[in-house]
């Protein structure tokens, strides 16, 4: 009963551990990118944060998504 309860608290949590690595990537990469285009001006710093909040959501979203159907044990009906 313990090793059930322990089980079902950790579901999702190795496709959050992989999808945090792109997620991260892509939000540093694109800051970055965008930040050496616009200056490093208050304007240019909150352009690239939106940017890349843009695109790390893009990549996130489709994790996310297998990560809340495996933790309502619904992983069989994700593909």
């Amino acid at each position: 009963y313990l090793r059930t309860i322990a089980l079902t608290k950790f579901q999702g949590f190795s496709c959050q551990m992989i999808a945090s690595f792109p997620y991260s990537f892509s939000f540093f990469y694109t800051y970055e990118s965008v930040r050496a285009l616009m200056g490093k001006s208050h304007a240019g710093n909150v352009m690239a944060s939106v940017c890349a909040e843009i695109v790390a959501n893009l990549v996130r979203n489709p994790f996310e998504v297998v990560k809340q159907q495996m933790m309502v044990g619904r992983s069989d009906r994700i593909w």
